[in-house]
């Protein structure tokens, strides 16, 4: 079952896809109420039923959202939910429930994800500078290196470059990520690659 995360008293848009059972969206422009319904087990309509619309135009993308308020997540707990369809004053389909996890613990910040400068390629002296950007509120950066025997660690440190001295011949991967106190660390930084071919 999915879940969703959400901090006590946050007003988050939660957007949905709806499909029919082969995976294919369903057009919402045909529907008469999109209802959003969230609940303690057993009682799906007893917290939050509000109103979705549609994301885009005419719907037939299946996309739609619902927008909450700190109403709607005031009261921390794990609840069911789903997303009810009615055609007309006909039938009603409703997604499968997802559980939405209201939490009174605030997530920590994420850190930006660093940008490694690109690498001057070939090399013919085996030595070379591995530089990125600088990450506000990140204290470290870690530099990891594969040679094609997968990812270590060479760096850990403040500075925002690397000297890498002595490499010989071959292909050389780089990829960095930045930490702090109090922050989740950020994403490994996309790939920066160079190949030395001493003369």
């Amino acid at each position: 079952m999915d879940k969703i995360t959400i901090v006590q008293g946050d007003t988050p848009r939660l957007d949905f896809t709806i499909t029919d059972a082969d995976g294919n969206p369903i057009d919402l422009g045909s529907i008469t109420t999109i209802r959003f319904k969230m609940g303690k087990y057993g009682e799906e309509t007893g917290k939050v039923t509000k109103t979705c619309s549609l994301t885009n135009p005419g719907g037939s993308d299946g996309e739609c959202y619902v927008q909450l308020t700190a109403s709607d997540t005031n009261e921390v707990g794990d609840y069911y939910a789903e997303v009810e369809l009615q055609y007309g004053s006909g039938g009603i389909i409703s997604t499968p429930k997802f559980l939405v996890a209201i939490s009174d613990e605030v997530a920590d910040p994420v850190l930006d994800t660093p940008v490694i400068a690109a690498l001057v390629s070939p090399n013919v002296t085996g030595d070379y500078r591995v530089q990125w950007d600088t990450i506000d509120n990140a204290t470290t950066y870690v530099l990891e290196e594969d040679s094609g025997s997968g990812w270590s660690q060479i760096y850990s440190g403040s500075d925002t470059y690397y000297d890498v001295t002595g490499k010989t011949d071959g292909s050389y991967f780089y990829r960095v990520k930045a930490q702090a106190s109090g922050y989740t660390d950020s994403e490994y930084s996309e790939t920066q690659s160079v190949t030395v071919d001493i003369p």
